[in-house]
């Protein structure tokens, strides 16, 4: 009973699998755009934040002060600057499992429809294999600007939080 129903979801084969992995594509592209544009001025408008907020400040009152509401300015930016990477680093890391599973479901279409032909199937089923190759194809072909994605979005994240402390220190240090 229950191999019968599974039987008729696989049947579908993996076309509804490469409209998902292209849907993943438009969801990734669209993140490292908003990414790569929040990042464009990031470093600068955070250094001016803890500037803004540490010069005003004098003497007893910057040490102590100072710290706290820098380190509040910084942690701030950094929620919004990893903002939505970890969905950068699900697409990255699963879009391959499910061009995978793609692969699987055509491949289990093809042999079905094998056992339907006979042995004329076998065009049938190398038909069938290479099209469901192509959705491990695709998966991969979604992860890899994810996965690069991400990684340059995390180093960009380390190299603002260090420019900010950086800053901090600069404005804490002049007394």
């Amino acid at each position: 009973m229950i191999t019968k129903l599974f039987l008729g979801f696989t049947l579908l084969g993996a076309q509804w699998v490469l409209w998902f992995l292209i849907l993943l594509s438009i969801a990734s592209i669209a993140l490292i755009f908003e990414r790569w544009a929040f990042f464009r001025g990031a470093n600068r408008i955070l250094e001016d934040k803890i500037t803004q907020a540490l010069k005003p400040l004098a003497g007893a009152e910057r040490a102590s002060r100072g710290q706290h509401l820098s380190d509040s300015l910084v942690a701030d930016a950094r929620l919004r600057a990893e903002s939505r990477l970890s969905w950068l680093a699900t697409i990255g890391s699963n879009a391959p499992f499910v061009g995978l599973f793609g692969t699987v479901l055509g491949i289990i279409r093809a042999f079905h429809d094998l056992s339907q032909q006979g042995a004329q199937g076998s065009t049938i089923v190398s038909a069938g294999i290479s099209e469901a190759l192509v959705a491990t194809a695709v998966g991969l072909f979604v992860a890899i600007p994810a996965v690069v994605g991400y990684n340059y979005f995390q180093r960009r994240v380390k190299d603002m939080l260090l420019t900010a402390e950086k800053t901090k220190n600069t404005i804490l240090g002049q007394g």
